[in-house]
């Protein structure tokens, strides 16, 4: 067990490569550049003229992970086409016409019908849902999205629930057979683009809180988020390219609040295999703060007062691993991400982390995080 906490913690203060990861985002880049992004890092992977294959008025992707192909529809509807783009040479291959008035906004692929959705806008700012056939080549208007203008990303989950967001932030389920929608929630950031990780069914997008723009993550029910890290400007539509990975990790236990009552949260992601990158992170901390990831071999429950327990046990004396709080001002908007390159010849055996922060606010002086168990493969 010491033996892999000192691995990782070497790896950690070793310069990371940034190889290829098991899951990625495609995005579009100010209507010109489709861009890899790797989401455990939030770095560029890959860069490309999405134009010089033939692709013109990009806007909007999504990712047909069955037939492993990145499908998209371009913006300007009249003349607008559906159809593939190879993402390695930009190779545009044209399936549709959509010959239609308006600006397509987005395209989601939907495994549990073989259908692709997508999203059109006319003038007015009404949007208008509609489905495509590959199989058949057909291209049918469903209805319209009456309380839900201006959208700006969908996707559907494993279970085949279609979701979009608009440019304020608002999140909302669209009936596939009406257009009709539900909204759950409104984000205080400007929206450009969600992805959902089949696996896992965790919600990614990308997004701007004033001029700056982030990758975040979201939870679709309830009024929360949280933020990976900063993104390119002008980034747009956004899709996962899902993979599969041994291991996992297990949020347990509660954290307790620092200033502003909000509660620090720790998870992880990531393939846990020999020689993978994996990343910790920190979310809704006070931007900052510093503070330390402490390990231990599972799960505990020691009171230190003032609400706050220690949640490993027993607690190693090394790695004891230094972190910075950093974001955008305002409660609860902190974060930080520690990326962890495992070595090759590790092998991991299960552990648990938790996170301690000095934040003066706090009634203790500190906050602290949830516990998080890693899982072996």
């Amino acid at each position: 067990m010491v033996r892999t906490l000192l691995a990782i913690a070497l790896a950690i203060t070793a310069s990371l490569s940034l190889a290829r990861a098991q899951d990625e985002a495609y995005m579009f880049i100010d209507d010109l550049r489709l861009v890899s992004v790797d989401m455990m890092t939030g770095n560029p992977v890959s860069s490309i003229n999405a134009h010089s294959g033939g692709l013109q008025f990009c806007a909007a992707l999504t990712w047909n992970d069955e037939a492993r192909q990145l499908w998209v529809v371009e913006y300007d509807a009249t003349n607008a086409r559906i159809g593939i783009l190879d993402p390695a040479t930009a190779a545009f291959t044209p399936r549709r016409l959509t010959a239609v008035p308006g600006w397509w906004m987005t395209i989601s692929w939907d495994r549990t019908t073989q259908r692709f959705y997508l999203l059109r806008q006319i003038s007015g700012g009404q949007a208008y849902l509609h489905v495509f056939n590959p199989a058949n080549n057909t291209l049918v208007q469903v209805g319209e999205l009456r309380n839900e203008p201006y959208p700006t990303a969908s996707d559907v989950d494993a279970s085949g629930t279609l979701w979009g967001c608009t440019s304020p932030g608002n999140i909302f389920t669209i009936n596939k057979a009406t257009g009709d929608t539900t909204r759950l929630q409104t984000l205080q950031m400007t929206m450009n683009g969600i992805g959902i990780h089949r696996a896992t069914g965790k919600f990614y997008g990308v997004g701007a809180i004033g001029l700056t723009q982030y990758y975040f993550e979201l939870e679709p029910t309830i009024p929360s988020w949280r933020i990976l890290g900063s993104a390119a400007p002008g980034a747009g539509s956004f899709d996962l390219v899902d993979g599969t990975c041994p291991g996992g990790f297990q949020l347990y236990g509660s954290g307790c609040p620092g200033f502003g009552s909000f509660v620090p949260e720790l998870s992880g992601e990531g393939c846990l295999g020999a020689g993978a990158l994996i990343r910790l992170r920190i979310a809704r901390a006070r931007t900052g703060t510093p503070g330390a990831l402490l390990f231990g071999a599972g799960p505990g429950a020691l009171p230190l007062g003032n609400g706050c327990s220690l949640l490993v046990a027993p607690l190693f004396s090394a790695p004891v691993l230094p972190v910075q709080i950093i974001g955008p001002g305002g409660l609860g908007n902190g974060y930080a991400i520690v990326p962890i390159r495992l070595p090759a010849e590790v092998v991991i055996s299960p552990l648990a982390i938790q996170a301690f922060l000095l934040d003066a606010g706090a009634p203790g002086g500190f906050s602290t995080t949830n516990g998080l168990a890693i899982l072996a493969p």
